[in-house]
């Protein structure tokens, strides 16, 4: 089979990122620009022919040769990543970041390929690390001399209160780990969504007509304190997320089939706006969490 790109280069690495160069080769593109005037052609009125009847060489007369070309490199730039990544065995995180370097009729498409590479995640004792703040917690809970009546209580409040608790525990138990825990996030990570928060926040301010002098000023802060801030808690995000997912891995947690429909089922009732797909995610999300704070000892008692 063909490959969708060739002359494949590896430029450098840094900061966590791998950046290579290759190119489409004029073949490839050619393919996607026959696939393209097909789907043109299938709405394209044409005197003399019945639509999706028009003849190739007569549809280029009727579309935009650039408008064409472009859209054409688009999916043969899409083909030849999802390739390089698969021909290379790279473990990305986030989305591969393009530029397209050169484009022309008859020419293959030179691009470059910037892409934030699976860091090394160096986890430390969390299951002491866990055991001492649960400690802490078993502890304080047999000094408290109504702990018993609170138990046999079992109001709403007191059901509200549990929960609290133990959701603070668990967050305890997380950031101690995530302190401790060496992971280097690639800097090309963070910065896309640096640009995908800012690129969100206009969105948003926009809509309210609120200007940005205006929003710095409620939230005390001027942009660059805001990007600094912003960024050490997208760096955090993803630490805590690829912590998670490395104790996940080690301690072979899973979710089966019947516990994450059971959990759907819930969630369909309870968000029934919500598309499935997504729901689906969300439901094995839940399971995964409660089995890992359940092995570290920090799980939410049945009610």
């Amino acid at each position: 089979m063909e490959k969708s790109y060739e002359h494949l280069k590896s430029l450098k690495e840094k900061n966590g990122a791998a950046e290579f160069e290759a190119e489409i080769p004029e073949a490839a593109l050619e393919a996607h620009m026959r696939t393209e005037l097909a789907r043109t052609g299938r709405d394209l009125s044409v005197p003399g022919f019945r639509k999706g009847k028009v003849p190739e060489h007569m549809l280029r007369e009727y579309v935009d040769e650039r408008e064409l070309l472009e859209a054409a490199a688009d999916k043969a730039l899409n083909d030849a990543v999802r390739e390089i990544i698969k021909d290379e065995a790279l473990s990305i995180l986030g989305r591969p970041e393009l530029t397209i370097t050169e484009v022309a009729p008859k020419k293959p498409v030179r691009f470059k390929m910037r892409v934030a590479l699976f860091p090394a995640i160096a986890l430390p004792d969390y299951k002491t690390i866990s055991a001492t703040i649960v400690g802490r917690r078993t502890a304080a809970a047999a000094t408290d001399t109504n702990m018993d009546a609170k138990a046999k209580a079992n109001t709403g409040a007191d059901e509200k209160e549990l929960l609290a608790a133990k959701e603070a525990e668990r967050e305890e138990i997380m950031n101690e780990i995530v302190k401790r825990a060496k992971v280097r996030v690639p800097e090309l990570l963070i910065d896309q969504e640096w640009r995908a928060f800012v690129e969100a926040r206009d969105a948003d301010l926009a809509r309210a007509g609120l200007p940005l002098e205006e929003y710095l000023k409620q939230i005390k802060k001027d942009e660059k304190s805001l990007e600094k801030d912003e960024r050490a808690l997208i760096e955090k995000q993803i630490v805590t997320s690829l912590v998670f997912r490395e104790i996940k891995t080690q301690e072979h947690i899973t979710a089966n089939e019947q516990e994450i429909r059971a959990n759907l089922a819930y969630l369909e009732r309870r968000y029934s706006d919500r598309d499935r797909a997504s729901l689906r995610q969300t439901a094995e999300a839940v399971i995964l969490q409660e089995k890992v704070f359940d092995m570290l000892g920090a799980g939410i008692e049945a009610k």
